[in-house]
């Protein structure tokens, strides 16, 4: 090669790395004036702002307050605002404090400032203000932030991650109430009845009652967990917020398959109670089943199976299945016919010294057949077993199986008679106290059966 030819080779190399030099002392430059700093740039009182607005890729949204200080969407005045979520944005720039600064910046987009990623203005006493929002520095896991002063500063605090939220992340919805204090449940619409809360009324056999309908005991279990449906209703899938009189019919709100209102209470101190009502409106209107609270403008679908499951409130989708309730520790006398013979069972407290590292006396239950002491836990648990099937009032029809007459230590009733009339294979009818209750397996029946003969025939 000739040397003039080296020469041009090696002037151009110095070129290329007098520019990269040149170029790298211009990128490093603005990073050079980057200086720690813990500098409020932004001091605004949520209460002072009037109007936010905001843009990004993905959403253009603007609001202010009405002479009510209610915060409203400009485009659409009746959309229902979460006060507390516009709170929250606003609580972004009470004290907006910078990690770093960067002064006297003359190049913005590379800091992603000349085409920021998000725009964010307010206005608060009559002044404008305008944040931009740039890069995230992936080195300092900061985020470039501009609010028209001439300098970059870099925030710890993310506002982009309270600012990517969408119209739909501020919609306010209805909500229940935690129901924990209940004291009544009125249905109206197709159902009329209601739900009383009684504490030791006297009027089950079962001491754990509280729930009644016309004074019939319900299901505990079954009135909380209906309940829990209740605080638990799906209320996210908006069909409109704007319902008016005539929108109502089109839900089948106007006249609805049933209303629930509960009475419940809340202590606001010590010393007071409040006495509060929230009330539930069910249809099914013509594309599906439908949720109102109260006077709400808002109306919700609901799943077919969150429909049935709340207006399953009568007597017999709250009722117990099980047939005896009572605690059997206060049966004193079990007297049973079957195939015509009866049987008595009696029991009494007998005094037994139980060996330990104190010898101690305990009262303890021996039932006896006649003169010879049994075993009852299998006669205990096939009682304690029978439920019901299916709810019937119909007159029986096949032979009596199995007669129990239980004597019982209660404030309700001293005795409970069960008699299982035979169905067909498969269930047996029940009547309780001389009144037809439900079916029962026929399964349940003949373990009880066998449990009986295992004592009367040994």
């Amino acid at each position: 090669m000739k040397r003039s030819n080296k020469v041009l080779i090696l002037l151009g190399l110095l070129a290329v790395v007098c520019i990269a030099a040149f170029a790298m002392t211009q990128y490093e430059e603005p990073q050079e004036a980057i200086q720690a700093t813990t500098q409020v740039i932004l001091s605004l009182s949520g209460g002072s702002v009037d109007k936010l607005s905001w843009s990004n890729e993905d959403t253009t949204l603007a609001f202010h307050r009405n002479e009510k200080n209610a915060w409203l969407y400009d485009e659409d005045t009746a959309y229902p605002i979460d006060q507390t979520e516009i709170d929250t944005l606003l609580s972004e720039f009470e004290a907006m404090t910078a990690s770093f600064v960067i002064e006297a910046v003359g190049d913005y987009s590379q800091y992603g400032l000349e085409a920021p990623l998000c725009t964010i203005a307010l206005e608060a006493d009559g002044q404008s203000y305008t944040v931009k929002l740039g890069s995230y520095s992936t080195i300092d896991s900061l985020r470039y932030v501009s609010i028209g002063d001439g300098n970059v500063y870099l925030l710890s605090t993310d506002p982009m991650d309270a600012f990517s939220a969408t119209l739909d992340d501020l919609f306010l919805h209805d909500t229940m109430p935690e129901l924990e204090n209940v004291t009544k449940l009125s249905f109206g619409g197709k159902i009329q009845t209601t739900i009383h809360y009684l504490e030791e009324s006297g009027n089950s056999y079962c001491l754990d009652d509280v729930w009644f309908m016309d004074s019939l005991p319900l299901d505990t279990t079954a009135v909380k967990s209906y309940l829990s449906s209740l605080t638990g209703i799906s209320l996210t899938d908006c069909a409109t917020y704007r319902a008016d009189t005539a929108d109502l019919s089109d839900y089948g709100l106007d006249d609805p398959e049933l209303t629930v209102t509960v009475s419940y209470t809340t202590e606001e101190s010590d010393v007071t109670t409040i006495h509060r009502t929230a009330a539930v409106h069910l249809a099914v209107g013509l594309e599906g089943w439908y949720a109102r609270i109260g006077d709400s403008r808002l109306i919700y679908e609901i799943t077919e199976e969150a429909y049935e499951a709340l207006t399953a409130v009568t007597y017999n989708d709250l009722r117990h299945a099980q047939i005896f309730t009572a605690d059997f520790d206060a049966v004193t006398e079990i007297e049973i016919t079957l195939e015509g013979n009866t049987h008595t069972l009696t029991s009494k407290e007998v005094e037994i010294k139980a060996e330990g590292e104190e010898t101690q006396v305990v009262t303890e239950t021996v039932w006896s057949y006649g003169e010879t002491e049994v075993d009852i836990d299998d006669i205990q648990s096939a009682i304690e077993a029978l439920s019901a099937t299916d709810f019937t009032q119909e007159e029986p029809t096949g032979q009596v199986e199995i007669r129990i007459l239980l004597s019982v230590s209660s404030d309700y009733a001293d005795t409970m008679e069960i008699v299982l009339y035979r169905q067909d294979g498969s269930a047996c009818l029940c009547e309780v106290n001389g009144e037809i209750q439900c079916l029962v397996s026929r399964s349940e029946v003949v373990d009880l059966m066998e449990a009986v003969n295992e004592i009367i025939l040994n």
